[in-house]
């Protein structure tokens, strides 16, 4: 995976908030949020937290590019996020290379039928079906 950050034109970075999550073996089940202060001539350090809200959060997604641009999908997709897309195909008599009784070798090509198939492809480019 290749990651590229571009931050416009030169800006020194200040700590603007830091997110603190909490939870346990089964995942996250709390999120704040801190704003820093800063001790005279000292290094940031974090005031009382407030719980993370869903607006808080669409703010973040957006300022750090999640952001969708309108699009015009085919009515074959059924979800489209930033890190998951999701869509269907119809039942069809589709194609096949396999048969049970050859060692892999020889493909078959023959066509079945097949049910109407979902598939899902996430951020780490997995697939399912």
């Amino acid at each position: 995976m290749k990651f590229h950050a571009n931050y416009g034109e030169a800006e020194a970075l200040q700590l603007k908030a830091a997110l603190l999550l909490y939870g346990g073996s089964k995942g996250i089940s709390y999120a704040s949020v801190h704003e820093p202060l800063i001790d005279q001539g000292g290094a940031p350090y974090l005031n009382s937290g407030r719980p993370v809200t869903m607006d808080f959060l669409r703010t973040l997604a957006q300022e750090l590019g999640m952001r969708f641009r309108t699009e015009f999908l085919p009515p074959e997709v059924l979800v489209r996020t930033p890190e998951k897309t999701v869509w269907w195909v119809p039942a069809a008599t589709r194609i096949m290379f396999f048969d049970a009784n050859r060692d892999g070798r020889t493909l078959s090509g023959k066509s079945y039928p097949h049910p109407a198939l979902v598939f899902s492809l996430d951020g780490q480019r997995q697939l399912a079906v």
